[in-house]
């Protein structure tokens, strides 16, 4: 039964490749290339793994005993590491605890990570504007945060918008620079769409938008999480347990070669906290391009300036993607960045930071 999970990994890219979605052959040929390498591998470790069991129910029990038992060892040096890479603050939200870097004075940047990530996904590029800027970087509930959220709280993508609504009014944050990357740039869109009242502009780099939310490569993660429930997150926590896993699973996001402190930062959370599986379970089981396409219906009324840094290596959103944005917002300017995939504050931070800098003085 779960081997269906691999299924769609596959027969998606080859209809890409099928239908010609993207303008140019080379993009989803690599698309193609990628998914096949990374099905062959994730197919062989489940066989292997799964031919020690009998039934569904105790293949993911094994799953939930070995992360919780085998990484008890690991998980000490790993929340050191993790400490040392930066300084945080905490507060106190109707949703539950956030956490988050707050460093530098000036105009506000807020930034936003997308899906198994955190505030350290802006590691190298804070560094470059806090002499200028106040930076801001929360942890969203998106599978990579080191706080749990109350159990009854609203985790669909609206609800995450309506935390970072709340995180903007409990810090007193006003004339906001909002940036986001990936899942956190569709938050972003939700966010100028239900709250713009704290918000002066606007930065999306690589993300999802309108139908695309999330794209088709990115699908089986939705659709796992509603068929399994946290059982798809536990599975994706046994598979990500290897340093293997989690270079290829970074690799399809940024040319840049994770460093150990990295991987450790992103991957911790999901593999030795219940709460994040959970957290993150939630939010996959509710996304929808429903929220991205009633957001974009208030795009043409966003009369602030947006910025568009996307990179160009990107498999999973089209450069096409980034033009529509650009076309559906009324001032709107969009950079187009070699050398990057969707990461792209880990692939060219010089350059995003730079952008950055020259759009927000622009407009002060």
């Amino acid at each position: 039964m779960v081997l269906l999970l691999l299924w769609p990994l596959k027969a998606i890219s080859q209809n890409l490749a099928k239908k010609k979605i993207f303008p140019q052959q080379r993009n989803y040929q690599k698309i193609d290339s990628f998914m096949s390498k990374f099905t062959a591998w994730l197919s062989a470790s489940l066989i292997s793994f799964a031919s020690q069991t009998l039934t569904t129910g105790s293949f993911f029990d094994k799953i939930e005993y070995e992360y919780k038992f085998n990484f008890i060892a690991h998980s000490e040096v790993c929340m050191a590491t993790i400490a040392s890479l930066s300084a945080f603050q905490e507060v106190s939200l109707p949703q539950g605890t956030v956490r988050y870097y707050d460093q530098g004075t000036g105009p506000t940047l807020v930034f936003m990570h997308g899906l198994l990530a955190n505030r350290l996904l802006w590691s190298r590029v804070i560094p470059q504007l806090v002499s200028h800027f106040r930076c801001i970087a929360p942890d969203l509930p998106l599978g990579a945060h080191s706080h749990p959220l109350y159990p009854d709280v609203d985790l669909s993508p609206l609800g995450v918008a309506h935390l970072v609504a709340a995180f903007l009014e409990a810090c007193d944050l006003h004339e906001v620079t909002l940036i986001g990357n990936d899942t956190g740039g569709a938050m972003c869109q939700l966010v100028i769409a239900h709250h713009p009242e704290r918000i002066s502009r606007l930065v999306l780099t690589n993300c999802d938008a309108f139908e695309q939310f999330f794209p088709p490569l990115v699908s089986p993660f939705q659709y796992g999480a509603r068929v399994f429930g946290i059982r798809f997150a536990n599975f994706l926590a046994w598979v990500l347990r290897a340093r293997s896993a989690q270079r290829l699973f970074v690799a399809a996001l940024a040319h840049r070669r994770p460093e150990l402190e990295g991987l450790d930062a992103f991957f911790h959370p999901l593999l030795h906290q219940t709460f994040a599986r959970r957290d993150m379970t939630r939010f996959l089981q509710a996304v929808s391009n429903r929220y991205t396409l009633e957001a974009a219906r208030c795009f043409s009324g966003f009369g602030h300036p947006v910025l568009l840094l996307w990179g160009k290596d990107d498999p999973f959103f089209s450069q096409r993607l980034a033009r529509r944005l650009q076309q559906a917002f009324p001032d709107a300017r969009l950079h187009f960045l070699s050398h990057c995939r969707a990461f792209v504050p880990v692939d060219q931070p010089e350059v995003f930071a730079q952008y950055i800098t020259e759009f927000v003085h622009a407009e002060v």
